[in-house]
Order: C-alpha cells, then sequence, then structure tokens
C-alpha cells in the first residue's frame, strides 16, 4: 500500500512540474513622472518600472501633447525591468498622455497608458486611447471598448486546466486501486 500511495504522490509532483511554474505577466509598478503626477518641470525622459524583467522587443512609447499630436523621442531601451525613452524637446505646460507596450518576460504583450500635467496651467491632457484632446466630443454609446492588456494567453490556461485535471485523475486512480486492495484483503 505504501509503494501505492509513494507512486501516486510521485505522479502529482511530476505532473506539477511538467506543467511549469505559472508565469504572471509584468505590471508597470512606477514611472517618472507618476500616472497623474504634476512634475514642475518638463522631464528629460519617461521611465518605465515593470514588476520584473521585460524583453528588449518591441518596446513602444508614445506621449501625447495635450492637442493629442504625438510628442518627439527618441528610441526606447530596455534594462531589466525598466523601458527609458528620452523626449527630443521640452514639454509644453499642460496634461500630456504616455500610452506604452512592451513584451513581459513571459513573452505575452502588455500595454497601457497614464497622464500628467507639466507645470500648473495649461489644457487637461488628452484621451490616452484615443489621442482625442479633452475639448473633443466623446464617443458615442456604440463605440468599441478599449483591449484590455494582462489577459491570461488562452493556451497557458488550456495548460493548467490539463495540468489540473491530469493531477484529479491520478489521485481518483490511486483511491480506486487502494479501494479494490482493501477489498481483497
Amino acid at each position: 500500500m505504501r509503494r501505492l500511495t509513494s507512486a501516486a504522490a510521485a505522479a502529482a509532483v511530476l505532473v506539477a512540474v511538467a506543467a511549469g511554474p505559472a508565469h504572471a505577466h509584468e505590471t508597470l509598478i512606477s514611472s517618472s513622472p507618476d500616472d497623474g503626477g504634476r512634475p514642475a518641470e518638463s522631464p528629460e525622459e519617461i521611465t518605465l518600472t515593470f514588476s520584473g524583467d521585460i524583453m528588449d522587443l518591441g518596446a513602444a512609447v508614445v506621449v501625447l501633447a495635450p492637442d493629442g499630436e504625438p510628442v518627439p523621442t527618441g528610441a526606447v531601451s530596455v534594462d531589466g525591468p525598466e523601458a527609458v525613452v528620452p523626449l527630443s524637446a521640452e514639454l509644453e505646460a499642460g496634461g500630456h498622455a504616455v500610452r506604452w507596450k512592451v513584451v513581459s518576460g513571459d513573452g505575452h504583450p502588455i500595454s497601457g497608458s497614464f497622464t500628467f500635467t507639466v507645470g500648473r496651467g495649461g489644457p487637461p491632457p488628452p484621451d490616452p486611447q484615443t489621442g482625442a484632446s479633452a475639448d473633443a466630443p466623446s464617443p458615442g454609446p456604440g463605440a468599441a471598448a478599449p483591449e484590455q492588456a494582462g489577459a491570461p494567453a488562452p493556451a497557458l490556461r488550456a495548460a493548467g486546466i490539463a495540468a489540473v485535471g491530469a493531477a484529479a485523475g491520478l489521485a481518483a486512480y490511486a483511491l480506486l486501486v487502494r479501494s479494490r486492495r482493501r477489498r481483497r484483503r
């Protein structure tokens, strides 16, 4: 009986190890300037800090001026959990929006946006998703909602469900074999 229990436990461990660890996507944990921040002067660069290392693959950061037009920037550099984009010129006073897209350490693209305001005056930030200035009319009730970032990949979800199903099947098989052996005695 101990052999059977040990074999079932070993099989459960094997299934758990073969399934691999569940990789969570990295998340943006801070930025400079901060989301909703009000720096007194124009920053020289935009820095995004994530919860883990991101891949140096196709990172994009777009800074929008208060009128929704893209601001000239340099190339995005990625180093570990940080993505940095230098600004080519000083930002005007007012609200700015930042849209970003990077590839998480698990290979899943993630994206997001935030706003900040330079100085104490000026127009509000544009809509980070559409780039429309705050003075533009809002979209109608039939407008499409923006895509949610960070949703788990369907293949990863299916693999997790399969691993749990395999472990449950092994446990049920071990219980069945155990009960049959007890009846024989």
